[in-house]
């Protein structure tokens, strides 16, 4: 199920997700502070410094490249109990992390950022690497607080910063992850995964550890997690930006006038950028056309329906994509199939 940033989560807004006494979101700079002090040893203040790192922070919320989630607890003494946070860096970056590996790897990251080094990938970057399947992600968090949770609890916001990691990255083409844990709890929850690579730093008396893993690795433990995350998922339709918007707010179940309001823009618009949709949709699968021609209103709910469960089962076509339009010819060669599977399955 295809999942993209959770929605903002501040302490005005409704949670985007409910899970008992839990709520979960995409962190809005309000709680930033609450997030990052989860698991204070991970903000990667050594180098910049406490002040300049939370500026750093506040500007990878607003990079495409950044994903990140914030588990709070209402009305308790610490609102944020627990934070995960990742983005995608240059190959460059990850190249001299994973051959050096040395303690303080977020605060390196910080350090570039504020240097202005191009380390977190824009835009146009993440589009291209994620066509070559050639991305590398840094998680910089996944913590939760040590204190004042019961064991189900813990054992809940595990599961919550696990499960939205799944859905945040699904569809991505990666090829390697790494990451730092700053404590023997991390190094041990790292072992537990049956994933990660856990290799101590050469300083002896370091109590962290680099965490890595690429797509061969991952992809040799069948059945896991990381290998469903490391398979190569290539989009077909090449959806534009704003469809691609509008695209990711019609999976919340969110009607025409909430979507207008969501995005900001008129009814009339909404009902344009659907139109177009399906234009590029059937300009490039043939057989969604005939399935629901355009201009059939009695129809039209219902192709919304198969479109929408298509892009669950392939958030790929959510996702920043550049490729050339030859290439774009032989991914719907691969893809067309399932694609028909999928709308004869929705119409038995």
């Amino acid at each position: 199920m295809v999942k993209t940033r959770p929605q903002h989560l501040t302490s005005s807004t409704e949670p985007a997700m409910i899970s008992h006494s839990l709520v979960c979101g995409f962190p809005d700079a309000s709680i930033l502070d609450e997030c990052l002090s989860v698991q204070p040893a991970a903000a990667g203040s050594d180098i910049v410094g406490g002040v300049r790192c939370r500026s750093l922070w506040l500007r990878l919320l607003q990079s495409p490249a950044f994903n990140a989630v914030a588990i709070c607890r209402p009305q308790a003494r610490h609102h944020c109990v627990g934070f995960g946070a990742s983005v995608f860096v240059s190959c460059n970056f990850a190249m001299k992390e994973r051959t050096r590996p040395r303690p303080g790897l977020n605060a390196r990251l910080m350090a570039a950022v504020d240097a202005g080094e191009g380390v977190v990938l824009t835009a146009q970057e993440l589009a291209r690497g994620n066509a070559e399947g050639t991305l590398s992600l840094l998680i910089l968090y996944s913590a939760w607080r040590r204190d004042g949770l019961c064991d189900g609890e813990l054992e809940q916001i595990k599961a919550m910063l696990a499960s939205t990691f799944f859905e945040v990255h699904l569809g991505y083409g990666m090829k390697e992850w790494l990451s730092e844990a700053t404590d023997a709890t991390q190094i041990s929850y790292a072992h537990d995964t049956a994933v990660w690579s856990v290799g101590p730093f050469e300083d002896p008396d370091s109590a962290r550890a680099f965490l890595y893993v690429d797509r061969d690795t991952a992809c040799r433990r069948v059945g896991s997690i990381a290998a469903i995350l490391f398979q190569p998922r290539m989009p077909i339709f090449g959806l534009s930006c704003r469809s691609q918007e509008l695209l990711r707010q019609a999976l919340r179940g969110q009607t025409d006038e909430e979507l207008a309001g969501r995005l900001k823009i008129s009814t009339a618009a909404v009902k344009k950028r659907w139109i177009r949709i399906f234009e590029d949709v059937e300009r490039r699968v043939p057989s969604f056309a005939s399935a629901a021609p355009l201009g059939d209103s009695v129809r039209g709910p219902q192709r919304r329906h198969r479109l929408l469960a298509y892009i669950r089962e392939h958030p790929e076509e959510l996702r920043a994509f550049a490729s050339s339009e030859a290439f774009q010819g032989v991914v719907r060669g691969r893809r067309s199939d399932a694609f028909d599977r999928l709308m004869n399955r929705s119409q038995q």
